[in-house]
């Protein structure tokens, strides 16, 4: 434990709260990682056809493509509101409209991460891990929801939304990885 105080006493509150927060979202990623692709929750058997793969694939995306679209809907809302309004002044509505757009391109940045990450689970894995997708989305949306309803709130609740979204793409990359690996060389 000295270590861990002497590493937390060095950083600030705010630093403090964004580490934690990203081991909370790495913790969960890596629960949710192993939990769905070792349990097989939604009992995805052998053999699978290449239509139920891409249909699976297709389930995945329902949530990832809602947040991205309701990041996009809040700016399109904003810029329509902004322009039917003059009431606030410009830079009140310059810095709100900034903040949206920084949403909405952190949103398409990992929607474009779980595109890829989704497609090559689906078409590597067995069909035993196929669960992993279904939980990932899910994830995925809570993990949107959390970063978009407190990204002004401070970087904390940030980090935690960002780590849900981003390490379990990355947890899942890397047991493509493994999982190649093993079945090369073994």
């Amino acid at each position: 434990m000295p270590l861990l105080e002497q590493f937390k006493n060095k950083l600030s509150s705010k630093q403090s709260d964004v580490s934690l927060s990203v081991v909370i979202g790495v913790i969960v990623s890596f629960l949710v990682v192993a939990y769905g692709a070792l349990a097989n929750p939604l009992e995805y058997t052998e053999p699978q056809s290449l239509v139920e793969r891409l249909t699976i694939y297709a389930y995945g995306l329902i949530l990832p493509a809602l947040a991205f679209i309701f990041a996009a809907g809040r700016v399109l809302l904003r810029r329509f509101n902004t322009t039917q309004t003059h009431i606030r002044s410009a830079f009140e509505e310059s810095e709100k409209t900034r903040h949206l757009q920084n949403v909405l391109q952190n949103t398409l940045e990992q929607f474009c991460i779980v595109l890829s990450v989704y497609f090559l689970w689906t078409f590597i894995m067995p069909a035993e891990f196929m669960s992993l997708i279904a939980l990932l989305s899910i994830v995925f949306f809570i993990g949107r929801i959390i970063f978009i309803s407190g990204y002004e709130k401070g970087s904390a609740t940030r980090a935690l939304g960002f780590s849900l979204t981003f390490y379990p793409s990355v947890l899942s990359v890397g047991a493509i990885i493994i999982y190649l690996f093993y079945r090369t060389f073994s």
